[in-house]
């Protein structure tokens, strides 16, 4: 770990900055600036909050969930809310070489002296993402080893419901839908640092709300690789499924909970180049492989008008030429030939392309397929998954090859020259 040459409390220099930025590859990936950032004056708020994304700017600007997190915890006047990306090897080369800590996109403020740093934990690869993004900014790797300067460092996303490989590293998890846990954490913690700020009552003060999971609550015993006993908080649990356990977070009701009306519209192309609507969170179905269909239960819409009105206001705000209708399961959406058809008249003649991501060959209608043709044709993507019928009925998607050859052809006859198939290699 590197010693800081600049002051840690203070945002890096802006002639220091640009100066690294012109040796790198990408510099749009470390700018900011971009339309609808959120920019705040830090000397008037109570909580700074870091939102850490362990993996690269392209594909962490492409995750909605991150999106949603910057707009909720920013509406409050008391808080501040940053992005921070894990840079390429050429930027992480030239911050150890100057000796310039890992920060913010917003204010370029130093990981280090936020209050709060969050990571949306993806998939297992960006472990080592986050050490090195620790690392970066001058954090020790190791709950126990921070100190009171130091910020509380939190974990959620999917890999939240698996922490225990990463337990060390974290303060604390958030342990399913992060919207209300997210917004009660910043009020309790926006309440402690107007009166006093330590990290333990800060951690005490999290363990109250629903969906927080903190692992030095927990001591685990193990026999021939099972849990034998478990000590929660010093009490003793012989039988360990009779200790307290965490109870996952869930949003009841979309169509309630906060969703950003005007996306920061990103500086450099990034993997999913669009504009974005969730129209359903949870899936009907339960595919053996899949873990979201499992985490994220159970199935919730938000309703057309919602979703067509979020829609124009975000193509409105944005400017982008493609939206996104985002579930697992787009076509069990049970107003989607009705929005498709919406968006036709809404859309066409601003040359407003639509895609639908996750479509199951069944629920590939005539209607679907004609309704995003109207509009403008994007790619057109079917997940059989498993090559043969036997092994998709084991993995519980039982699609045939006739249904799979027929939404082709419902595809090629409605003018589309390509389709993409989606396979896993692997399967047992």
């Amino acid at each position: 770990m590197f010693e800081h040459t600049i002051e840690a409390a203070s945002p890096i220099p802006e002639d220091i900055l640009n100066s690294l930025l012109g040796t790198v590859e990408k510099p749009g990936r470390y700018s900011g600036g971009e339309r609808n950032m959120i920019k705040k004056d830090l000397s008037k708020v109570v909580l700074k909050i870091a939102l850490a994304f362990p993996d690269t700017y392209e594909i962490g600007m492409s995750h909605l969930g991150l999106k949603i997190l910057y707009d909720i915890l920013n509406s409050r006047e008391g808080v501040a809310a940053e992005r921070v990306f894990a840079p390429w090897k050429d930027f992480a080369t030239a911050l150890r070489r100057h000796s310039i800590p890992l920060h913010s996109l917003e204010n370029k403020l130093p990981l280090a002296a936020f209050d709060v740093l969050g990571f949306s934990l993806q998939h297992e690869l960006c472990y080592t993402n986050v050490l090195e993004m620790l690392d970066l900014a001058g954090i020790p790797l190791r709950s126990r080893d921070r100190g009171e300067e130091m910020p509380l460092v939190i974990g959620g996303g999917p890999c939240a419901f698996n922490p225990e490989p990463i337990a060390e590293f974290f303060d604390f998890f958030v342990v399913g839908d992060g919207e209300k846990t997210v917004s009660d954490l910043a009020e309790a913690l926006e309440g402690l640092k107007s009166e006093s700020w330590s990290r333990q009552e800060a951690i005490s003060r999290a363990r109250s709300l629903k969906g927080v999971y903190v692992p030095d609550d927990y001591e685990f015993e193990y026999s021939d690789g099972y849990v034998s006993e478990l000590k929660y908080r010093g009490e003793t649990f012989e039988d360990p499924f009779k200790a307290p356990k965490v109870e996952r977070a869930i949003v009841s009701d979309l169509n309630a909970s906060p969703f950003p009306e005007k996306p920061i519209v990103p500086g450099i192309s990034i993997v999913h180049d669009r504009a974005v609507v969730e129209i359903m969170r949870g899936c009907p179905r339960s595919c053996r492989f899949c873990q979201a269909g499992f985490i994220c239960r159970p199935v919730r819409e938000r309703d057309f008008t919602s979703v067509a009105n979020l829609a124009e206001t975000i193509i409105d705000n944005s400017g982008e030429g493609e939206l996104s209708f985002l579930s697992l399961s787009t076509g069990d959406y049970s107003s989607i030939e009705r929005l498709i058809s919406r968006c036709g008249l809404g859309f066409a003649d601003n040359k407003v392309s639509v895609s639908l991501p996750s479509l199951r060959v069944e629920t590939m209608t005539q209607a679907i397929v004609d309704g995003i043709k109207s509009i403008k044709k994007t790619g057109f993507t079917v997940a059989p998954e498993a090559a043969t019928e036997r092994l998709r009925r084991v993995i519980n998607k039982p699609t045939t090859n006739e249904m799979v050859l027929e939404a082709a052809a419902r595809a090629f006859a409605a003018g589309w020259g390509r389709v993409k198939l989606y396979f896993m290699i692997g399967l047992p």
